[in-house]
């Protein structure tokens, strides 16, 4: 994954286009700091202010994922399995299949 500042400028760039969903694709992350757990969490918060989403794509690594459930962020984030689970969520449909253990 990229790091932070990178991320931060798609985000904006997302925003300036006016996003009403963004997804972030971590499932070929390894590693997941503090740093980037907290980005993600404001980067949601921004979304949701103006009524959009962040989207997560579950990490492949349990362990990465496991970061999210200890730090119990893993039921702030709508995460998905799959990008094309991921894309119907942000498309409006609420039907989209969400993985397996988050709130929604």
């Amino acid at each position: 994954m990229a790091n932070v500042p990178e991320v931060a400028d798609e985000l904006d760039a997302a925003l300036d286009r006016g996003a009403a969903a963004v997804i972030v694709d971590l499932r070929d992350v390894s590693f997941l700091d503090s740093t980037m757990l907290n980005f993600l969490q404001q980067a949601h918060r921004r979304l949701d202010d103006k009524g959009g989403e962040l989207l997560l794509l579950r990490p492949s690594s349990p362990t990465v994922w496991r970061v999210f459930e200890v730090t119990m962020l893993d039921g702030l984030f709508d995460s998905f399995e799959s990008l094309e689970s991921a894309l119907q969520r942000a498309s409006g449909d609420s039907r989209a299949p969400r993985a397996h253990g988050v709130a929604g």
